[in-house]
């Protein structure tokens, strides 16, 4: 579902007793592993989980998601179950604005329409299966910044500018066709259209 690459950095926000980063820690030894969790009880555990395990690669944070650092992740896993619509916003928000290298962002309710606007639902997984059973997961992608969706005029003047533009295109490829020569085909352009017509083949009479 993440398919993290070489140097990712995985949060997971509010991590509680540890199981999730300890697997993704395990499973993926190649990439960073980051917990956060409030609670000082289910943090002990994490942490005496962490030592246990012995992974450089995994580190459990005892704090508040919406103060701990983490301008660094680039996945952020969120079991956003217990939570309501404006803390799920304010922690959007956080991750929008201080963590420019964020590619992706999974949690297991739908976040509110706008709360990460440089993001996209590109997916949602029916059956992850968690401690409890089995959730969806709604998976959020940061948008291309190298396309743009298109945007369409109210301008009457630079509705003018395109057909004239379009118009010069059309008379410029019947051009080139023709001076092609293109096995007696000819064209033209009626009313914005370009059509392509073959002539009368030449009478050998003549």
């Amino acid at each position: 579902m993440m398919r993290p690459a070489h140097g990712d950095v995985l949060y997971d926000m509010g991590s509680g007793a540890g199981r999730f980063v300890v697997h993704a820690a395990l499973a993926l030894p190649h990439v960073r592993v980051v917990g956060v969790e409030l609670s000082s009880v289910r943090h002990s555990v994490a942490f005496a989980a962490s030592k246990r395990a012995a992974l450089s690669n995994l580190h459990v944070i005892h704090g508040d998601m919406l103060t701990s650092p983490c301008e660094d992740a680039t996945l952020v896993y969120f079991a956003s179950l217990l939570f309501d619509a404006r803390f799920i916003r304010q922690l959007c928000s956080r991750f929008e604005a201080q963590a420019p290298r964020l590619r992706m962002f999974v949690t297991l309710l739908a976040i509110p329409k706008g709360a990460l606007p440089s993001f996209a639902l590109t997916a949602v997984e029916p059956a992850l299966s968690v401690t409890w059973g089995h959730a969806r997961a709604f998976v959020y992608t940061r948008r291309s910044a190298t396309i743009e969706e298109p945007q369409l005029t109210t301008d009457p003047c630079a509705a003018d500018d395109e057909d004239e533009l379009r118009d010069r295109s059309l008379r410029a490829a019947a051009q080139i066709l023709n001076a092609l020569d293109l096995t007696n085909l000819r064209v033209h352009h009626p009313h914005g259209r370009c059509i392509v017509q073959r002539s009368e083949a030449p009478n050998a009479a003549d």
